[in-house]
């Protein structure tokens, strides 16, 4: 386990159980109008799981993936990976099930994983990339201490889509 947040949530590490429930977070429209990502089938989505779960432990991981839970039942996600517009930078990326939003779970989540971390020194710098009308998500960074950095459309979408950095911890916190 890697936190517990309020209300009982942990981040913990994903398991092959997840896949039912990833798959159907990620398939959502409301969550697909904000994340690139696609995922055909279930089996895919199993597949990606494991591959996620090979990045536990590795000094230069890829991507970094936790699920947020209620007990066993995933209700969202966190991660560290490249970020999409600059792949040599490192993103914090979220999501939350639409049936939890509002909650503050978002933000909870998000902060615990960016102590952790940067507990574990696997931080570096951060950056988030965010579509300009999901005021939730700006809320959020904004809320965890990311500042905006910039604003460009997206290569592949044409979204607009505002840049954050995550601002350094003052010396000797």
């Amino acid at each position: 386990m890697i936190a517990t947040l309020n209300d009982g949530l942990i981040i913990r590490e994903l398991t092959e159980r997840d896949a039912p429930r990833l798959f159907e977070l990620m398939n959502r429209p409301e969550v697909q109008a904000f994340l690139p990502d696609r995922f055909d089938s279930l089996d895919e989505m199993g597949e990606v799981i494991g591959w996620l779960r090979g990045n536990y432990g590795k000094a230069e991981y890829i991507r970094l993936t936790y699920a947020v839970s209620d007990g066993d039942a995933l209700v969202g996600w966190v991660s560290a990976g490249p970020l999409p517009s600059d792949e040599s930078r490192r993103e914090l990326a979220y999501c939350v099930h639409p049936d939890r939003w509002g909650r503050g779970i978002a933000t909870s989540a998000a902060r615990a994983f960016i102590d952790w971390l940067r507990a574990a020194d696997l931080a570096g710098e951060l950056d988030a990339e965010v579509h300009t009308d999901n005021a939730a998500s700006i809320k959020v960074l904004e809320s965890c201490g990311f500042v905006r950095s910039g604003a460009f459309a997206d290569r592949e979408s044409g979204a607009s889509k505002f840049l954050y950095r995550l601002q350094p911890l003052p010396s000797g916190t």
